[in-house]
């Protein structure tokens, strides 16, 4: 499997673009433990750690679309098929987005 290019931040980081071999212990390691996944448009994926929505059990990262996320959070591209693939946006236009 190839690597997908993934936009990442930890609590208390700025977003940073980095590479992952998309399998689900790389996804899990990356999060820190059970990851879930919310679309944040057609084809875009925002994985955050699923024990995090869990207040105070890690540490506040951010705010987006009206939610609090704790701990780590990474954005991936998604196909049509649902399989992960590299961000569809450039890293600039994200971090202007957001």
């Amino acid at each position: 499997m190839d690597p997908i290019t993934i936009y990442a931040k930890n609590p208390g980081g700025e977003w940073f673009a980095t590479s992952i071999v998309p399998t689900p212990e790389n996804i899990t390691e990356w999060i820190g433990g059970d990851d879930k996944g919310m679309k944040i448009a057609r084809d875009v994926l925002l994985i955050y750690n699923a024990d995090g929505e869990q207040k105070g059990k890690h540490p506040f990262n951010l705010r987006f679309v009206g939610r609090d996320f704790y701990g780590p959070v990474i954005i991936t591209g998604l196909t049509r098929a649902g399989c992960l693939r590299s961000v569809p946006i450039d890293f600039k236009t994200w971090v202007e987005i957001i």
